[in-house]
């Protein structure tokens, strides 16, 4: 499953319903799967893939915040924003300007 996502964070359609076909299983199957094992939603792990993909994008300091944001798989830059925010308690500029301070 981690290959799965790994492979497709950033195709805006890797949804449960992707992950699901993907896996041969139900989405509630999925749903609970993941919930068990991790205690988030398969929504939620997506999401903090991408996150985690989009620091490591930011650290490098080679593209803009608005091209991490797509090349992620987040189609608004503000939800990307917000969420951003919402995982690593700092707005996603602030990230890179920490980072390029240390």
């Amino acid at each position: 499953m981690n290959e799965i996502i790994e492979e497709n964070f950033s195709n805006p359609e890797l949804s449960v319903d992707f992950l699901a076909e993907k896996l041969c299983i139900s989405r509630s199957g999925l749903f609970a799967k993941i919930k068990t094992l991790a205690n988030i939603t398969p929504n939620e792990l997506i999401q903090v893939v991408r996150l985690k993909k989009a620091a490591i994008l930011l650290a490098e300091n080679k593209y803009r915040i608005n091209e991490i944001c797509y090349m992620v798989g987040f189609n608004n830059p503000s939800y990307f924003s917000k969420c951003f925010q919402k995982q690593f308690g700092m707005k996603s500029g602030e990230f890179v300007n920490g980072k390029r301070e240390e």
